[in-house]
C-alpha cells in the first residue's frame, strides 16, 4: 500500500507527463491507431524495465543462496531499473488519459 503522499507524488507525476505530451505532440492523438501505436510503445518501454528488475532479481537471489555479497553496483541498476520503470508506468498513465480525451 502506498503511502498517501507517495500516491499524490505518482498522481502528479502522471498528470505532468499528461501535460508534457499534449504541450510536444499536440492535445489530441490525430487518430485511435496512433494513440495505440503511442501506448504500444510506453507498455513496451515498461516490460523491458521490468525484465531487467526481473534478471537483477534472479542475480541478488543467486548471491544469496550462493552466500556471496552482492555487487553493490547491480543493486544501484536494480533501484534505478525500478524508478525508470515507475516513469515509465506514468508515461503509459499520460497515453491512457489523452486516448480518453480522443482522437481528432
Amino acid at each position: 500500500m502506498f503511502s498517501q503522499k507517495t500516491l499524490k507524488l505518482i498522481n502528479d507525476a502522471a498528470l505532468e507527463e499528461h501535460e508534457n505530451a499534449k504541450k510536444n505532440w499536440g492535445e489530441k492523438y490525430h487518430s485511435k491507431h496512433e494513440a495505440w501505436a503511442v501506448l504500444h510503445e510506453e507498455v513496451g518501454e515498461v516490460r523491458k524495465d521490468y525484465k531487467t528488475i526481473k534478471n537483477l532479481e534472479k542475480w541478488l537471489w543467486s548471491s544469496i543462496i550462493n552466500n556471496q555479497t552482492p555487487d553493490i553496483r547491480l543493486m544501484m541498476e536494480l533501484a534505478e531499473s525500478a524508478k525508470h520503470l515507475a516513469m515509465e508506468a506514468c508515461q503509459v498513465a499520460a497515453v491512457c488519459r489523452k486516448m480518453i480525451e480522443g482522437a481528432e
